[in-house]
């Protein structure tokens, strides 16, 4: 590529970014302005795209990727796995250290921090929120709902323990259509829920959002909490 066609492409995703705040952007393109700042001067395109295919095209599974999946894809050194792994850390731990991770118990704050996680997504999505009991963030578990539906019980229940959970609530996003539950929601719903129980962890609430409202489960007494 020539190297002034690139610079200028460089320049270009920078401003699009902050124009847009990231709304809109594909995941190879977040990923390729986040090398941009470990890998100064080569295609970071490419290496972009194939991040995202090495992870199914998942960014909570790229973060997964240990140092050496992450050093076996061509233009990625040991620096570039480091700045990675470093960003994966650095979004798990953030709500510790972010105002926004202190919760009333509220189900509007609860749905006011899922919203936040979900904006900007263009494909339906799920995010389950681990709660203190003291409603403060300790981690989250953000999936792309095909990828999520994919996931057997066992895959679930394993990527939840590993978590310490203290108290559940789950946030469905639907990137198109009304904030009201379907049928797939309702089936993704009885298996955590199913989960839950049997590791006798609470379940504080499952909500449903469109890009304008929010439905929540324990809200309309849909079901018995």
């Amino acid at each position: 590529m020539n190297p002034e066609l690139h610079k200028g492409h460089r320049e270009r995703l920078r401003n699009r970014f902050m124009e847009t705040e990231g709304a809109g952007f594909f995941r190879h393109e977040i990923i390729e302005l986040l090398l941009f700042y470990i890998i100064p001067r080569a295609n970071t395109n490419e290496t972009a795209h194939m991040l995202i295919e090495q992870s199914g095209g998942s960014l909570s599974n790229l973060f997964e990727l240990d140092i050496d999946e992450l050093c076996s894809i061509k233009g990625v050194g040991e620096n570039t796995a480091l700045f990675i792994k470093f960003m994966s850390e650095l979004s798990r731990i953030y709500p510790n250290f972010s105002g926004k991770a202190d919760l009333s118990g509220e189900a509007l704050d609860i749905a006011k921090y899922l919203r936040n996680n979900m904006s900007g997504y263009d494909c339906d999505y799920c995010v389950i929120l681990n709660i203190s009991y003291q409603f403060e963030i300790i981690n989250s578990i953000c999936i792309p709902m095909d990828e999520f539906l994919r996931k057997s019980t066992k895959e679930l229940a394993a990527e939840i323990i590993q978590r310490n959970p203290h108290n559940i609530a789950v946030g469905i996003y639907h990137s198109k259509g009304l904030a009201i539950p379907n049928h797939r929601d309702y089936n993704l719903f009885s298996n955590i829920s199913a989960i839950l129980k049997a590791l006798e962890i609470p379940l504080y609430d499952l909500m449903v959002f469109s890009k304008t409202n929010v439905f929540s489960i324990q809200n309309k007494g849909a079901f018995s909490f």
